[in-house]
C-alpha cells in the first residue's frame, strides 16, 4: 500500500496494514504532517475528533432529524391538498420533500448507522408521545368483548395515532405508510397492556406472542441492512427467545407449574395436609386439575430433578404412614388396651337383677343364643361355675349374637341386633365398668379392622383410600361408628380423640385418592420401557432440554423444589403481581411497535 505525503514523498507499507499503525508511522517520522495522508487509489478519512463528532452527533444529526420530519410533514400536507385539488380539474406537480442532509456537510452516502438512527430519533420521541385515538363507541364496544377486548382497543387506539404519523413523512403514498404502521403498531400495543395486565395466563399469551413479535422485526431489520438469510434467521431467533423469555427461572417455573390451580378449592386440600402432618401436597394433587397433573409428570426427569424428588416423596410417603398410625392412636391409643383389660375384669363377677332380665328371657333369639352358648364345649369349660346372670356369662351371650349377625343376612341381622343391643343396655346400666370396657373393646375392634385391610401393604395414603375410602358405603358406615364412638365416650380424652380421628378420616378421603406416588427406580423403568412412545418420549426431551438449556440447567431442580414446598400456594398468589420486569418488557413492546411501525413505513 502505497501513502502519497503532500510534499509529494511516497511510503510503502504492506497490503493489509492497519490505519492506525500507519498513521504512528507518519506521526513519529513527519509531525509537521498530523497524521494527513493519501492512498494511491484514493483519500483516506482522517480519524474525526471530539469536537467533530459532538457536532456531528449531538448537532447537526438531530437537527437534521427534526427538519426532515418537519420536511416531509409539510410536503405531505401538501401533496394531499394538491392531489384533491388535481381529482377536481386542477394540475399542479406534487411537492418534493427538502433533505437537510446534504446542506448541513452529512449527504446521504456519508451517513452511517449512527446518523441514521440520530436522525429517526425525533421521529420515534414523537411517535412514543403520540397518545392513542380515542375510539369513542367503537371502543366502548371493543373493551366489553370477553378476554383481550381491553387490549384490541389499545393496538386499534394506538395503530390509527402512529399510522397518521406514518402517513404525515410519506408525501408520496401516504395510506399505504399508515396502514404498515398501524400494523405493526396495533398488535405490539395490544401485547404491551396485555403483559402489564393482572392475569397471568394472558400475561404469559402476551409474553410469548410478544416474543415472537420482536423476532419478526429483528429478521425484518437484518434483511433491511443487507444480512444474508441466515444472520436474518439467527436474529429472529434470538429476538423471539429474549422478547419472550421474561422473569428468571424461579418465576418462569411458577408460571409453568401453577397453571390450572387458580380457580380450584386447593386450599382445603392444603389445609387437610396440615392437618394430617404431610409434608407437603403438590399444586396438581391439590387442586386435582388433570392439566396440572400433566405438567408435574414431567417433572423430576433430570438427575438432579429426580433425585430431589425421591428424596422429597420418601420423606412425604413417611409422613403418610405417620398419618395413618395417628389416626390408629385416636381411635384406640395402645395405653387403652390394660384399662379395658381392668375394667372387664372388674365387671366380670357382677350379677345383673332378675327382674331386669325378666322380659329379655322370653325372647327366642336370646334364648337361641344361650342355648349355643351351653352347648358349646369350649364355652361351657370357660364358664364353669360362672353364674348365668353374671356380667362374664351374658357377655359371651352378647358375642354369640355378634357371631349370628356375621353370619345373617342383612335383614335377618339386623333382627337380631335388635336383642344384642337390649341385653347391651341391660349390663351398661348395671354396670358402667362393663360399658366403658365394652366401648373401649368396640374402638379396639375399629382400629383392628382398618389394620387388618392394609393385609402385608404398605401403609401409604393411596393404599388406605383403595381398601377403605373408595367405597361410599363403607366409608359413611365408617363415620357413623366413629359418631357413635365419640357420643358414647366417658372421659374428654377420649372424646377429643374420636372427634380428632372423625376430621382425619374426612381430610384422608379428601387428599388421598390425589397422591400422585414416586415412582421406584423397578416402576420407573417400567414406565420408560413399556408406556411412551418413541416419538413422544423424543418430542419430551427435546422440551425438556431447551428449558434446561435456557435455565441454565436450573429448571427441573427448581420446579421439583417448588412442587414440595408447602409453602407453594404463596407464589400462585406473587403470580398475580406486575413485576418491574412486566413493565419493562411492555414499555418495550410499546417501543418496538411505534419505532418499528415507523421505521417499516419509511
Amino acid at each position: 500500500m502505497i501513502v502519497e505525503l503532500p510534499n509529494g514523498q511516497e511510503l510503502e507499507f504492506p497490503d493489509g496494514t492497519a490505519p492506525e499503525v500507519m498513521r504512528n508511522a507518519i506521526h513519529k517520522n513527519f509531525p509537521e504532517y498530523q497524521a494527513m495522508y493519501k492512498e494511491n487509489t484514493q483519500d483516506s478519512p482522517e480519524k474525526s475528533s471530539d469536537k467533530e463528532n459532538i457536532l456531528r452527533y449531538g448537532i447537526k444529526d438531530p437537527l437534521i432529524g427534526a427538519l426532515n420530519f418537519g420536511s416531509r410533514g409539510a410536503t405531505s400536507a401538501g401533496n394531499l391538498a394538491i392531489g384533491l385539488i388535481n381529482k377536481l380539474g386542477g394540475n399542479l406537480p406534487k411537492q418534493k420533500e427538502s433533505d437537510f442532509s446534504e446542506m448541513l456537510g452529512i449527504p446521504e452516502e456519508k451517513k452511517n448507522l449512527a446518523d441514521k438512527l440520530i436522525q429517526f430519533a425525533p421521529e420515534v420521541a414523537i411517535s412514543l408521545a403520540a397518545p392513542a385515538t380515542r375510539l369513542g363507541k367503537v371502543g366502548d364496544i371493543l373493551e366489553r368483548l370477553p378476554g383481550w377486548g381491553k387490549y384490541l382497543k389499545s393496538g386499534l387506539g394506538n395503530a390509527l395515532s402512529q399510522g397518521a404519523i406514518a402517513a404525515s413523512q410519506s408525501p408520496e403514498n401516504q395510506g399505504e405508510s399508515a396502514l404498515e404502521a398501524g400494523a405493526v403498531t396495533a398488535p405490539f400495543s395490544a401485547l404491551s397492556e396485555a403483559v402489564k395486565s393482572g392475569n397471568p395466563t394472558i400475561r404469559n399469551i402476551g409474553r410469548v406472542l410478544g416474543g415472537l413479535g420482536v423476532g419478526g422485526l429483528g429478521y425484518y431489520g437484518a434483511k433491511s441492512i443487507g444480512a444474508p438469510e441466515p444472520a436474518a434467521d439467527l436474529s429472529a431467533l434470538l429476538g423471539a427467545s429474549l422478547g419472550g423469555r421474561g422473569g428468571n427461572t424461579v418465576s418462569r417455573v411458577a408460571k409453568d407449574v401453577l397453571k390450572g390451580v387458580e380457580g380450584t378449592p386447593y386450599q382445603e386440600s392444603l389445609d387437610a395436609a396440615k392437618r394430617l402432618g404431610l409434608t407437603y401436597i403438590t399444586p396438581a394433587e391439590a387442586s386435582g386439575n388433570p392439566f396440572t397433573g400433566g405438567v408435574q409428570g414431567s417433572l423430576g426427569k433430570t438427575e438432579k430433578g429426580a433425585q430431589l424428588l425421591y428424596e422429597r416423596g420418601k420423606k412425604r410417603a413417611t409422613s403418610e404412614e405417620n398419618a395413618i398410625e395417628n389416626l390408629f392412636g385416636n381411635i384406640f391409643p395402645k395405653k387403652l388396651e390394660e384399662r379395658k383389660n381392668s375394667l372387664y375384669k372388674s365387671a366380670e363377677p357382677i350379677k345383673i337383677p332378675e327382674k331386669e332380665l325378666a322380659d329379655i328371657k322370653e325372647n327366642d333369639i336370646y334364648k337361641d343364643a344361650l342355648k349355643e352358648v351351653k352347648n358349646d364345649v369350649a364355652y361351657r369349660q370357660k364358664l364353669k361355675g360362672v353364674p348365668e346372670n353374671s356380667i362374664q356369662y351374658l357377655n359371651q351371650v352378647k358375642k354369640k349374637m355378634d357371631d349370628m349377625i356375621a353370619e345373617s343376612p342383612k335383614d335377618r341381622g339386623n333382627i337380631i341386633k335388635d336383642t344384642k343391643n337390649e341385653l347391651t343396655a341391660i349390663s351398661d346400666k348395671v354396670s358402667p365398668e362393663y360399658k366403658e370396657a365394652r366401648q373401649l373393646a368396640e374402638r379396639g375392634i375399629v382400629r383392628k379392622e382398618i389394620e387388618d385391610l392394609f393385609n402385608k401393604k404398605d401403609e401409604t395414603g393411596t393404599n388406605l383410600f383403595k381398601t377403605l375410602l373408595s367405597n361410599k358405603r363403607d366409608y359413611s358406615e365408617l363415620q357413623s361408628r366413629f359418631k357413635r364412638l365419640q357420643e358414647t365416650s366417658t372421659s374428654p380424652e377420649q372424646i377429643k380423640g374420636m372427634k380428632t380421628a372423625q376430621q382425619q378420616l374426612e381430610d384422608m378421603k379428601l387428599i388421598f385418592g390425589r397422591l400422585i406416588n414416586i415412582p421406584t427406580a423397578k416402576t420407573a423403568e417400567a414406565l420408560a420401557r413399556g408406556s411412551m412412545s418413541k416419538e413422544r418420549s423424543t418430542m419430551q426431551a427435546a422440551t425438556q432440554k431447551l428449558r434446561e438449556i435456557l435455565s441454565g440447567g436450573k429448571y427441573d431442580k427448581a420446579a421439583v423444589e417448588l412442587i414440595t414446598n408447602p409453602e407453594w400456594a404463596k407464589s400462585l398468589n406473587n403470580l398475580n403481581k406486575i413485576t418491574k420486569k412486566d413493565k419493562l418488557i411492555g414499555s418495550l413492546y410499546n417501543l418496538l411497535g411505534k419505532a418499528g411501525g415507523q421505521a417499516v413505513a419509511q
